[in-house]
C-alpha cells in the first residue's frame, strides 16, 4: 500500500446509502486549498484499499477525494455476530449490481455533491465503477469522468483465448458455485467474496451480446442524462477491457461525444498495465512524467486475469463437492431426503469433472434414500 504524502490528510468514515445501508469510505483531504472533489469508484470485487495510492496522489494535489467500498464488499460487509474482526456470512444478503449503482453509487455522489457543494465534482470509475456512471439517476451532478478500464464486459469482446476461460470460469463453475454455497467465494479467483445476486448478475451480462445494454433494467435510461466530460482509457495488454468493449460501453452516453485513449505499457515506460496496473505507482508516475523509467513487472493481479489455473479450478471442485455434501447432511438430518439433479451443461472437460462430483453426492442421497426406505419397510413388517 502507498504511503500517504505528509500534506494528505486521511480521515475514515461511513455514510449511508439511498437505502440507509451504512457504507465505509476514506476521504482523502489536501492540506491547502481544495480545488477539486473527486469520488472514485471500484471494480468488481475489489476493496477500496486498492485505490489508496491514486486518492493521495490526487489530495497531494489540491483534491478532495472519496473512495468507499460497496455494500457486502471490504468494510461494507456486515460483521459477524462471533470472532473478533471477522465479516458475516454473504449467505442470504441480498445486493446485485443494479443495487450497487442505484443504492450506493448514487449516495456517493449526493454525499460529496452537498458536501463540496462549491467545487466541481470528478468521477473516476474502474471497470463496474464506470459503467455504474450510466445507471445512476443522479450522473448530471457530475462534471466530468474519466474511465479506467471500464467496459462492456460480454465475454464476446475479451481476447482469445481468455473470452474462453471467462465464459467456462462464470458459467460453468462461478454460477454452480454461488447457487450451491449461496455467494460467490473470492477464492475461486474473483477477488473479494460477493453477494450471490451481484456474481448472478454479472454472470448474466458477461453472457449477453451487449453486456449490461441487453437488460430490461429502467436504470438504462439514465445513461443518457449524463452532459459532462469523458474520457476513457483503454490498456493494450488488457484482456479484459479492449478497446471495443470500452467504446461499447462509451457508446451507451448518447448525449456527449466520449473520447476513448488506448495506452500502450512503452507509452509508460512499464512492461504491462493490464486491467490492474494503471493503480499501481509506478504506472501512474511513468503516465504522468511520460519518462521512460524502467517501470515494474506485472502485478498479482494482472497475473491473475490472464488465466483459470487448474489449481483454482481444483479448489472450486472441492468446494463445490464440500458445499453440496453439507446439504446432503442438513436434508438427512431433517429426514427430508431429497434427491439432487444438477443441470446438465455441455461443454469441456472443467464442468465433466463438476458433474461427476455433483453425481458421486447424487449416488450417496440415492443410497440413503433406499436404506430409509429399506428401515421403514423392516420396522411395518415388525409391527404385523
Amino acid at each position: 500500500m502507498d504511503a500517504a504524502p505528509d500534506d494528505v490528510f486521511i480521515d475514515e468514515i461511513s455514510f449511508p446509502a439511498t437505502d440507509g445501508y451504512a457504507l465505509a469510505g476514506t476521504l482523502f483531504l489536501p492540506r491547502g486549498a481544495k480545488r477539486h472533489a473527486v469520488l472514485i469508484n471500484s471494480a468488481t470485487a475489489v476493496p477500496r484499499k486498492i485505490y489508496r495510492g491514486f486518492a493521495s496522489y490526487l489530495a497531494h494535489r489540491g483534491c478532495a477525494v472519496l473512495t468507499y467500498d460497496y455494500r457486502g464488499i471490504g468494510d461494507s460487509r456486515l460483521p459477524a455476530m462471533v470472532g473478533y474482526n471477522q465479516p458475516k456470512s454473504l449467505v442470504g444478503f441480498k445486493a446485485s449490481m443494479s443495487d450497487w449503482a442505484a443504492l450506493d453509487v448514487a449516495a456517493a455522489v449526493r454525499w460529496m455533491r452537498e458536501r463540496y457543494h462549491g467545487l466541481p465534482l470528478a468521477y473516476v470509475g474502474h471497470s463496474y465503477g464506470g459503467q455504474a456512471l450510466g445507471l445512476i439517476e443522479n450522473n448530471s451532478e457530475i462534471s466530468r469522468a474519466a474511465f479506467v478500464a471500464s467496459q462492456a464486459a460480454t465475454w464476446r469482446l475479451m481476447t482469445s483465448p481468455e473470452k474462453y476461460r471467462v465464459y467456462a470460469f462464470m458459467n460453468l463453475v462461478g454460477v454452480p458455485l454461488a447457487h450451491a454455497l449461496g455467494y460467490a467465494p473470492g477464492w475461486a479467483g474473483i477477488g473479494e467474496d460477493l453477494p450471490k445476486g451481484v456474481f448472478l448478475q454479472w454472470a448474466e451480462w458477461v453472457r449477453s451480446p451487449r453486456y449490461l445494454f441487453d437488460s430490461k433494467l429502467p436504470a438504462l435510461d439514465n445513461f443518457a442524462k449524463f452532459k459532462g466530460e469523458l474520457r476513457a482509457l483503454c490498456f493494450s495488454d488488457d484482456p479484459w477491457a479492449t478497446r471495443p468493449a470500452v467504446e461499447l460501453l462509451a457508446s451507451g452516453f448518447t448525449a456527449i461525444k466520449p473520447e476513448v485513449l488506448t495506452v500502450k505499457p512503452s507509452d509508460v515506460g512499464t512492461k504491462g498495465i493490464g486491467h490492474f496496473g494503471f493503480f499501481r505507482p509506478a504506472t501512474r508516475c511513468g503516465a504522468a512524467s511520460r519518462n521512460g523509467s524502467r517501470g515494474s513487472e506485472p502485478s498479482a493481479n494482472d497475473r491473475r486475469q490472464r488465466r483459470v489455473t487448474p489449481v483454482r479450478l481444483g479448489i472450486a471442485r472441492r468446494k463445490l463437492r464440500e458445499g453440496v455434501a453439507d446439504a446432503d447432511r442438513r436434508r438427512r438430518v431433517a429426514r427430508k431426503p431429497k434427491l439432487l439433479r444438477p443441470r446438465r451443461i455441455e461443454a469441456g472437460a472443467v464442468i465433466v469433472v463438476v458433474e461427476a462430483r455433483l453425481a458421486d453426492a447424487e449416488h450417496c442421497i440415492a443410497g440413503e434414500q433406499e436404506r430409509v426406505h429399506s428401515r421403514n419397510r423392516h420396522d411395518d413388517l415388525l409391527e404385523n
